[in-house]
């Protein structure tokens, strides 16, 4: 082969690899990002070791693992290999993206082999797949998840082959292939295998190249190989299933999903959420930003998108109908229920039905979908380069699109591909390696607690997600994150400690026993978060506030104190700081509390004499801070105790406590703090239906009476909603509008759009006046209000009002509704000052101090009821 003839025919390769690795490591060189897991860096051959095991009993307080088998291939043994050879995280990070570019490109030339496309128009789509914007949202946070991305061209391609060839060897190929890339993520794989499924009925009906009945046996041998390859991760993920943690209720909802993925970025190549969403410290995606920001790059990737649409229909050829229906199914199901309050066609009549089952939440993600749709258009391009029509021009074409494809990935070529939002230096912080020393030398026997929780670990110097701490030592390890991977009672417990840690209600006295309780040697102060990003405890005075507990010996601080200021693009200059005493002292970066007495991990206790808790994890932490947490008896949950045991219990001398705990209350996973709802009322407070509703279903089998709840009595209020979509606020519930109080409120609406909430008030008897008298809040400082309001009496027909400024603050507006008399009215938000608008973040909620409904107006009562199953129980 001669010279010319090699650069021919390795020179495009050459530069497919250039382009995939080469910007990658000039990229942030000496630091990793937090993709899918800090502990593939950390301790890649501890990830290969706990991932062989389905339970894990060193992580959030013991769980059944979520998906960490699929470490065990491809992603453990990459960075283990690189990890053996010397090579730096750094680079072998580097290394793993660009050979995900790589191969995405590699994909269709190999396609393009099996279809019959020249080498430089197979290379040119090659170019256009894989500087795709697709990754851009994935690669620094959770690369797994676009491996199918990648591999989608291969699985096509092999998918044709085994059609035209038999025989076992392509089958066997897709069945290795699936198991690399879907072991993590199976979803990802089921939308990439569409693309495959899709050939076999356009290779039998439309482009009769095979019979029917050979077309099912390749399909069955195909369904064999991937079902063999794969039964390492699927009986995992079924065991995970039934006996883990539902992780898809803790995590995004269908709703959320919808969100970002209109038909106009669908055809840009992007509309996954997480692209466009940030923290009050900046973007989740930095390079992201620039899609919707720069005008340049705006019009750059709708001119591309227009052209790719057009290849799509001006290229005539064999297999034409196939790939049009392979991009209208990308865009389609990556369109899926945008926009959730309205989706079109078919989606519109199954929202309700399937939107929070599990199926929906396993395959929410379906802007995963949009590679079918990205490949078709590469395929198009091939095709259309192929075209005698442009034989001319080819070169040039194949260097304009191929510029046009780059210039579409700004990032990659300026740095920023890989951002600095989850950056740090690969070297671990020296305060906590020297942390992780002196825990090591611990006993392991006793586990470590970490305080405070934050939804994410953004550290001072770098935001890792995931806490380093279990990837650096060999106890187990509890941090209260966003997501529960506990059992639901221990995840209940650890909850109940860490909200009151961040809203500032603990008593001191209830950390040692409570730690003690969870096995916890040692509690961890981490000092060094980024505070303000999700509005954490302020470092100093939580290290005031944990060196003035009790149960603990002399703290062993790692790294000098530093003052932790908040950033001042983001300063956090609110009540609580002007309230801090200017003379607190800095706290170490990182410190251990040694616990006096602990208790370890595994332990046994007479079943004598237990204590039974009419409650639930809030009812230990109150029990802690009283002093009457017993280590030395069994602790047992009323309402998880059959009858015949607590009868037992009892006749064994069991103490009984009766609490205010285990409420019948809503909770959300979105914050860490202010997630958790307002005490319910028995038949339900009048709520739409919250998908992000997820409650930790402690006692699944207790009847209603084994819960706390409220009791309206006078006056009965509900409203469609209270508080905001992130977390909720229960001062903010519908009683607070019939309470006589002008300082309390019914609020909702706040972040988002108010238009459409309504507030319904049950009078005990009907009363005799035909005008309602409505005061608008005005504490908290409100910048919004509402300004047209639909009434409806009675059951009857809303009809609209106009709320001017004396509705805002005391007395009021007075609103006369020509009827005679009124039991019932509910007052929904048709307007407020805001109007309308793409978003509403920084504006206040709207609602009502005060609905006044007659002189005097009658008032509500609201009491809680303590559960009353374990009075009735005993007696």
């Amino acid at each position: 082969m001669t010279r010319d003839q090699l650069v021919r025919r390795w020179g495009p390769v050459a530069l497919m690899v250039a382009a995939a690795y080469l910007p990658l490591l000039f990229t942030r060189r000496g630091q990793v990002v937090a993709d899918t897991k800090q502990y593939l860096f950390l301790d890649p051959g501890g990830v290969l070791s706990a991932s062989s095991s389905l339970w894990d009993p060193d992580w959030a307080l013991g769980t059944v693992t979520h998906q960490s088998i699929g470490y065990l291939w491809p992603m453990g043994p990459w960075y283990w290999t690189f990890e053996q050879l010397g090579v730096p995280d750094w680079v072998a990070q580097r290394l793993w993206i660009g050979t995900i570019l790589l191969c995405a490109g590699l994909g269709l030339r190999f396609l393009g082999r099996v279809l019959g496309w020249s080498t430089g128009a197979a290379t040119v789509a090659g170019f256009v797949y894989m500087l795709s914007p697709y990754p851009i949202a994935y690669m620094t946070r959770i690369s797994a998840l676009v491996l199918p991305w990648a591999a989608l061209p291969w699985l096509v391609g092999l998918g044709i082959r085994s059609l035209r060839r038999e025989g076992w060897r392509d089958p066997l190929l897709i069945g290795l292939l699936g198991t690399t890339v879907g072991s993590v993520n199976a979803s990802s794989l089921l939308y990439a295998g569409l693309a495959v499924i899709l050939w076999f009925p356009f290779a039998v009906f439309v482009f009769r190249e095979v019979e029917l009945r050979r077309a099912v046996m390749t399909a069955l041998r195909i369904g064999t190989a991937l079902v063999l390859a794969c039964l390492w991760w699927l009986i995992a993920l079924a065991v995970q299933g039934r006996y883990g943690a539902d992780v898809l209720q803790f995590s995004e909802t269908l709703e959320v999903v919808a969100s970002g993925s209109p038909a106009s970025e669908a055809w840009r190549g992007l509309g996954y959420w997480v692209f466009y969403g940030g923290d009050r410290t900046g973007p989740w995606v930095s390079a992201a930003v620039d899609y919707t920001q720069q005008d340049w790059l705006v019009l750059a990737t709708f001119v591309a998108a227009g052209l790719g649409v057009a290849a799509l229909f001006a290229a005539r050829w064999r297999y034409r109908a196939y790939f049009l229906a392979l991009a209208a199914g990308g865009v389609v199901l990556t369109v899926g229920f945008y926009p959730y309050d309205r989706p079109g066609g078919v989606l519109a009549l199954v929202r309700d039905d399937i939107a929070d089952t599990g199926l929906a939440l396993a395959l929410r993600s379906s802007p995963r979908a949009l590679p079918m749709y990205l490949l078709a258009v590469a395929a198009s391009v091939a095709v259309l380069l192929d075209s005698p029509r442009l034989r001319a021009v080819r070169p040039r074409a194949s260097m304009a699109i191929v510029a046009l494809a780059a210039l579409c990935v700004p990032s990659l070529w300026t740095g920023r591909y890989i951002g600095d939002e989850l950056a740090r230096d690969e070297a671990v912080q020296p305060a906590w390696q020297a942390a992780a020393d002196h825990l090591n030398a611990g006993d392991p026997n006793h586990r470590v607690l970490v305080v405070p929780g934050a939804d994410f670990s953004a550290h001072r110097w770098g935001n890792t997600i995931d806490h380093i701490l279990p990837g650096l030592i060999e106890r187990p390890v509890a941090v209260r994150e966003l997501v529960a991977f506990s059992p639901d009672a221990a995840a209940d417990l650890l909850v109940a400690l860490d909200r009151r840690l961040q809203e500032r209600l603990l008593d001191p006295e209830a950390l040692a026993p409570v730690a003690r309780l969870l096995g916890a040697g040692d509690v961890i102060v981490q000092s060094d978060l980024e505070y303000e990003r999700y509005r954490t405890p302020r470092p100093d005075e939580l290290w005031a506030f944990v060196t003035s507990a009790p149960g603990f010996e002399a703290p062993v601080e790692f790294g000098p104190p530093t003052p932790n200021v908040a950033s001042e693009e983001f300063p956090l200059i609110d009540e609580l700081e002007l309230t801090l005493p200017p003379d607190l002292p800095p706290a170490p970066p990182v410190a251990a509390l040694p616990v006096v007495d602990p208790l370890g991990v595994v332990r046994t206790r007479s079943a004598s004499a237990p204590m039974i808790v009419g409650g639930d994890g809030e009812a230990l932490v109150d029990l802690g801070a009283a002093g009457l947490l017993p280590a030395d008896r069994v602790v047992l949950y009323e309402a998880a105790t059959g009858d015949d045991a607590l009868a037992g219990a009892l006749a064994a001398g069991g103490e009984i406590v009766l609490s205010d705990g285990n409420r019948l209350a809503a909770r959300r996973w979105k914050t860490i703090r202010d997630n958790r709802g307002m005490t319910e009322q028995v038949g339900g407070d009048g709520l739409t239906q919250d998908p992000s509703d997820a409650r930790l279903e402690i006692f699944p089998e207790a009847p209603v009476d084994s819960f706390t709840t409220a009791r309206q009595a006078g006056v009965r209020a509900t409203a469609t909603s209270y508080g905001n979509p992130i977390s909720y606020h229960s001062e903010d519930r519908a009683v607070h509008a019939v309470d006589g109080d002008p300082t309390t409120a019914w609020r909702t609406g706040s972040f988002t759009d108010a238009r459409g909430e309504s507030l319904t008030v049950d009078l005990p008897a009907p009363v005799a006046t035909g005008a309602i008298t409505l005061v608008q809040p005005t504490t908290l400082r409100p910048n919004r209000h509402i300004t047209e309001l639909d009434v409806a009496v009675d059951g009857g027909e809303f009809r609209r009002y106009q709320l001017g400024p004396e509705s805002i603050g005391a007395p009021g507006q007075t609103i006369d509704l020509g009827v005679s008399s009124i039991e019932t009215v509910t007052l929904r938000v048709w307007e407020t000052s805001a109007g309308r608008r793409p978003g509403y973040g920084g504006l206040s909620p709207v609602g009502f101090a005060e609905v006044q409904i007659g002189d005097p107006a009658p008032l509500a009562t609201e009491t809680i009821v303590m559960a009353p199953a374990l009075a009735r129980r005993v007696a």
